[in-house]
């Protein structure tokens, strides 16, 4: 992003598995708010740690790499039950990895309802 002259702002949580509110706050002291549209926090690592906590986001996007299997929303339903939008990337991996669209669905559908 940043190559893009898009501002970035890199966030270190010292050891911690995910952010908090309290690390999104002070890395926004490095950002000029003014004018901006669109402000993306990626909270990467595991897929159980954020799921619980609130960054002041509007919605949580959650990204589920096909070659990471299909069993994701059943290993982590918190994750993707607080989700508001799922992208599924890597599709055109999916010929080589066990990964199967259907079974992601359901998968999802699932851990949605519980």
């Amino acid at each position: 992003m940043a190559k893009f002259d898009v501002p970035v702002v890199q966030i270190v949580t010292n050891g911690g598995c995910h952010l908090d509110a309290k690390l999104v706050q002070d890395a926004l002291t490095n950002i000029d708010l003014k004018g901006i549209q669109l402000l993306v926090i990626e909270n990467v690592g595991n897929l159980v740690c954020p799921a619980n906590y609130d960054l002041g986001e509007h919605i949580k996007v959650v990204v589920a790499s096909t070659t990471e299997g299909d069993d994701k929303p059943l290993k982590y339903p918190a994750m993707f039950r607080n989700a508001s939008v799922l992208l599924v990337n890597k599709i055109d991996l999916i010929p080589y990895v066990n990964c199967n669209i259907t079974e992601l669905k359901t998968m999802l559908s699932e851990s949605i309802r519980h």
